[in-house]
């Protein structure tokens, strides 16, 4: 049985989105101040609301009043342009974690980035889990990977939103 000879660089490619997911992550944590780091490593979500947290012109709000002190928060980021052929990115969503944060009815908070290099956030939107599952397509399986689906981040933000770091 031949190796797959395009299985590193997609390693690779899945290491530095992973990285660059993970800077998006600490800068939304450092920039709004309610928000802490999730307390485990393995934690299914990046943060914890750490006091109550409402909308703002930094974080605005979609479909949610208040987010309430001990609400488990999953950061989700992606790149405002991520090639000539996409316009728009999409943002990954795992099922069994969007499950997890229904049950506790969790949020997330998308963030649109400047590709590259230092992948600042362009825009930030908190949306509640149980809106996401009526924005969202369904859920795709496939072998070797959990069940995932992906949302434009157009379905999210209005592009006027976003413009400044869009080509």
């Amino acid at each position: 049985m031949s190796v797959s000879r395009r299985q590193p660089e997609a390693d690779s490619r899945l290491a530095r989105s992973k990285r660059l997911g993970e800077r998006v992550e600490a800068t939304v944590i450092q920039r709004v101040e309610e928000l802490r780091a999730a307390p485990e490593r393995d934690s299914r979500h990046d943060a914890i609301a750490e006091q109550c947290l409402a909308p703002s012109e930094r974080l605005p709000f979609a479909g949610i009043a208040l987010v309430e002190q001990g609400t488990p928060v999953e950061i989700k980021s992606v790149a405002a342009v991520q090639g000539q052929a996409e316009k728009t990115g999409r943002f990954y969503l795992r099922e069994g974690q969007h499950a997890e944060l229904l049950e506790s009815a969790g949020v997330y908070v998308f963030v649109v980035a400047v590709p590259y290099p230092d992948r600042d956030p362009l825009a930030m939107k908190l949306v509640p889990a149980s809106l996401v599952d009526e924005l969202r397509g369904s859920w795709i399986e496939v072998d070797g990977r959990c069940t995932h689906t992906k949302l434009a981040w157009s379905h999210v933000f209005r592009d006027a939103e976003v413009s400044d770091g869009v080509e």
